[in-house]
């Protein structure tokens, strides 16, 4: 009988506060009777707007007036006066004034926002980090507005070599020097051997990146490199007819010279990229974003935790552990087991593994690994191995190894990242943000994952989905294949059909002069939604890949010179907008906690300065963000110095 008193007390404790909750300013007093660890107000209120909520898989969300957060999360939606009875005196109000309220957009390729996403491929002399000069380019060499690699410029291999021999006269006698070409190489750098580069750098460890995972090294890092622990028997160290090393390297034989030989960088080296990323955080959350995606390296971890600590984290980063071409998975699985799904609260959180990619960028000479063939331009030649101008299988090499991976034996492909994925599936590992352009790279990417999935000794089941960046050009195959694996697989899109990518200093695009009609058929976006494919808008930088800007891109399939790509392809801006916040999140298995305004979600919200579903479908790229919040606290305000 006692125990049912208390329970009665505590249920009329809990209705009066429930009761208290609603009250006007005027009954402040009978609040006060109750402490203010039970009674709570809401720390923020947006009201007196239009809230989309994205609280349906589909178009048919509601849209509130109101939304209240208390404890980093949403509180409530719904009327504003509704929501107003909920604010105390601490309580930050904000009139919307009739603006509109989108929950945070989720960026899922933002390797090149993370600080140290291709530490890897980074030019480095030492311990040190190069930053960006004459010889060098801030970028991957790809995109105009790329963010980080400082790679080495050169139009030509003459040029390039020059370059080279400029950044090595940096290094000290002895210091490994490691530099990471433009993607967009000349073609004839490819069939260069170590005696090409002993002409440059004779006496220095070197080794030059190029596409994918081709490397190149000189005598020296040869030397040092087979010294520490490098078997020149792995399928990927290339030979000449005499069963001498070339000096040309790719897949696992790669990754030991650009990861094993490579020293950590100092401290002003991690104190620049760690500046640099504050910086474009900074501006990201700026155009709306609020979590990023991608593949992430050592630097990576050690930055974020180092801004978790300092509570100085503006963006929710979901990162997947770099496990390309690593030639002791085995090993490094043994040490760290399945470490997917740990996380430094709600603001860093492991969401899978990385490997290399199957396939390049359409204006690199390796190019994209496609089911139909491609034109073939001056600009971007094809490589001696693509003779049917469909691609170089970077897993196989074909130009280097001249073996097609049709035909490659079971170990040669345990020593690609094909034998990685086998080892850590074993483990229960997914891989997220995979870098995928072309049709026949997915239809080998989803192959590789059911051949891994059929493994008898596995020790962990799958639980996460699996992820895979770009997804620029589609076939019959691969969109059959993508519906098979709708449940367990999930597809970005990159706008690189509107803003297409530049043969750096050679031709402002290339994919139409490439690709032409063939062009239509790119990011085929309705078709994939209609058969239930799980696909979203990738984002990436907050310049070129700004969510209202790919919004508008996918409405109307116009580019910026009002040329329009796929016009049956488009969508409906609700979907769109769905694509960027809700269907971004459920690609690493985040809907459940992001993606839609919802009681219990986390409160990343942002408000834009327009109607967003009345402005013009060609005016949706010129809403501007007012304010961004991340888990209710406000990370940027326009007009207002940081």
């Amino acid at each position: 009988m006692e125990n049912r008193k208390n329970g009665v007390l505590v249920l009329g404790v809990l209705w009066s506060v429930l009761f208290c909750a609603g009250l006007g300013p005027g009954q402040a007093n009978a609040q006060s009777q109750y402490p203010e660890q039970i009674l709570r107000f809401a720390e923020v209120v947006l009201y007196n707007g239009k809230i989309l909520t994205m609280d349906r898989d589909d178009t048919n969300f509601s849209i509130q007036e109101a939304v209240a957060v208390r404890d980093r999360k949403i509180l409530a939606v719904g009327d504003s006066q509704s929501m107003l009875a909920m604010a105390g005196p601490k309580t930050k109000k904000m009139d919307l004034q009739g603006r509109t309220v989108i929950p945070g957009a989720i960026s899922s390729d933002s390797d090149n926002i993370f600080p140290g996403g291709d530490w890897t491929k980074t030019t480095q002399i030492g311990s040190h980090l190069v930053a960006s000069g004459k010889v060098l380019e801030w970028g991957s060499g790809s995109d105009e507005d790329a963010t980080k690699g400082n790679s080495l410029a050169g139009l030509t291999a003459q040029q390039l070599a020059g370059n080279i021999k400029t950044v090595a006269a940096m290094a000290k006698p002895g210091e490994p020097i490691l530099i990471r070409a433009t993607k967009t190489y000349p073609p004839e750098v490819k069939q260069w051997t170590f005696k090409d580069l002993d002409k440059i750098v004779p006496n220095n460890p070197l080794v030059v990146s190029i596409a994918g995972t081709a490397v190149l090294a000189n005598s020296a890092m040869m030397k040092l490199a087979f010294a520490s622990g490098l078997s020149k028997d792995l399928f990927c160290v290339i030979k000449d007819s005499n069963g001498q090393p070339t000096g040309q390297f790719c897949q696992k034989a790669a990754g030991f010279l650009m990861t094993e030989m490579r020293p950590w960088p100092d401290l002003e080296s991690l104190d620049g990229i760690m500046r640099t990323f504050r910086k474009l955080t900074a501006e990201m959350n700026g155009v709306g974003v609020t979590s990023l995606i991608g593949h992430a390296s050592a630097v990576d971890f050690i930055i974020a935790e180092n801004l978790f600590h300092r509570n100085d984290l503006r963006m929710r980063m979901f990162m997947s552990v770099d496990l390309r071409t690593n030639p002791y998975i085995q090993s490094f699985l043994k040490h760290i087991g399945n470490i997917v799904d740990f996380s430094l609260g709600d603001m860093v959180q492991i969401v899978g593994g990385h490997i290399g990619p199957l396939d390049e960028g359409p204006n690199v000479p390796d190019n994209i690994l496609t089911h139909a063939p491609r034109m073939v331009i001056p600009e971007i030649p094809a490589l001696q191995g693509d003779t049917e101008h469909t691609g170089e299988n970077q897993w196989a090499s074909t130009t280097w190894t001249h073996r097609r991976w049709e035909d490659m034996t079971l170990p040669e492909k345990m020593q690609t990242e094909w034998g990685t994925v086998m080892e850590a599936r074993k483990l229960g590992w997914n891989f997220a943000g995979m870098h995928n352009m072309g049709s026949k790279a997915s239809q080998i990417m989803l192959e590789t994952f059911a051949a891994a999935d059929q493994q008898k000794d596995g020790l962990l089941p799958l639980y996460r989905p699996e992820a895979l960046d770009h997804n620029v050009n589609w076939s019959p195959q691969s969109i059959e294949l993508a519906g098979k694996y709708k449940d367990t697989v999930r597809f970005g899109l990159q706008n690189t059909i509107f803003d297409q990518r530049e043969a750096k200093g050679l031709r402002g695009e290339v994919m139409a002069a490439q690709w032409g009609e063939l062009m239509h058929s790119m990011q085929p976006v309705k078709d994939l939604v209609d058969k239930g494919v799980p696909v979203h808008l990738e984002m990436g930088d907050p310049w070129k890949r700004a969510p209202m800007r790919l919004i508008q891109q996918y409405v109307t399939r116009k580019d910026d010179q009002g040329r329009v790509w796929g016009a049956r392809q488009a969508v409906d801006r609700k979907t769109a907008l769905l694509m960027a916040t809700r269907w971004a999140a459920r690609f690493v298995n985040q809907d459940r906690s992001l993606g839609s305004i919802e009681p219990g979600k986390l409160a990343d919200l942002v408000v834009l300065d327009g109607d967003f579903l009345s402005v013009p479908e060609d005016k949706i790229a010129t809403l501007r963000v007012v304010m961004t919040m991340l888990g209710g606290e406000t990370v940027y305000e326009r007009d207002r110095t940081p």
